[in-house]
């Protein structure tokens, strides 16, 4: 049910590089808008707010940049903070994300009311971006047993972000075909469009020649 869908999660390594060496598309390298964090005195590299993101990480200066813009978070244990920088990210921590990154006043989404099956599931932290991402039409809901979720918990997957990225986007931009992906039949129909646009504007460039639609996105990612 086109209505009812999954939606996307984004992941930095299909955004492409500044660099013209798109040998190394694991590991993107760090673009201007992202800082590079050195002491401006000694240059060396200052050590990572998060104890299990190493400095020498691909996904290090975005993290951090990130989370010196408040668009990301960790968890405190034992007085450090951890990023998880390999687990799954779950749909409300998307949620948090798009709308932080697009700097939604979640003042305006306060009295939104949310009517899925599911909404004692979303954490307290969770609410006001969820009821943002709704109500602004980025992410909605998916039909599980019968009814409409929100599945707060639940791990976001590659098509899903492809298409809350999609749906932001202004209308009238062309779209790609999909044939040079060996696993493009693999993306849902609700999805379809999204992925071609965002393909065809290179925001997607794949891995080994797949989409990978279904696999869910890590929070480094």
């Amino acid at each position: 049910d086109s209505n009812i869908d999954n939606e996307v999660e984004n992941n930095f390594e299909d955004v492409p590089k500044k660099s013209e060496e798109p040998e190394e598309p694991e590991e993107p390298e760090t673009e201007p808008s992202v800082p590079a964090f050195t002491d401006e005195e000694t240059e060396e590299i200052v050590e990572s707010n998060f104890v299990d993101v190493k400095v020498t990480d691909w996904s290090r200066p975005y993290i951090e940049y990130l989370y010196r813009e408040n668009i990301i978070s960790g968890n405190v244990k034992n007085d450090k903070l951890y990023y998880n920088p390999s687990a799954q990210m779950t749909r409300q921590e998307f949620a948090k994300v798009i709308t932080a990154w697009y700097g939604v006043d979640l003042a305006e989404y306060e009295y939104e009311e949310l009517s899925f099956a599911d909404n004692a599931k979303i954490a307290n932290w969770a609410v006001p971006y969820v009821k943002a991402a709704v109500s602004l039409g980025f992410m909605g809901g998916k039909s599980i047993n019968g009814t409409l979720q929100f599945d707060p918990n639940g791990s976001i997957t590659r098509q899903e972000v492809m298409t809350v990225i999609g749906r932001i986007l202004e209308d009238g931009y062309q779209s790609a075909n999909l044939s040079e992906f060996s696993d493009s039949a693999k993306v849902a129909n609700w999805a379809l469009p999204y992925v071609k646009v965002l393909v065809k504007q290179g925001i997607i460039t794949g891995s080994n020649g797949k989409l990978l639609p279904n696999n869910p996105v890590t929070r480094e990612q």
